[in-house]
């Protein structure tokens, strides 16, 4: 039996680390990021998103698919602590 250490300089001396690629952000799923991604700013900007979402009724996007998206009206911007009167 070989040390760890042993064992891990064997394994690093065969590894030869990936090049380079760009990719549109949509394409990259299941990538690994190359180097750090840094916001310019928070998002979202407020302390508070533990109330983000969102209301639609099922018979509006029945049949949504990705390749047959369904456009839907904002009928109303409901900040946290308020209350929507409205109908959706």
């Amino acid at each position: 039996m070989i040390s760890v250490e042993a064992a891990l300089d064997i394994i690093l001396s065969e590894v030869v680390p990936l090049g380079r690629e760009s990719l549109p952000i949509l394409s990259s799923l299941g990538r690994v990021v190359m180097e750090d991604v840094i916001a310019s700013r928070p998002n979202p900007p407020w302390d508070n998103s533990a109330m983000d979402g969102y209301a639609v009724k099922v018979k509006d996007v029945a049949g949504a698919s990705e390749a047959s998206p369904i456009l839907l009206k904002v009928v109303a911007d409901v900040p946290a602590g308020s209350v929507f009167r409205g109908v959706v």
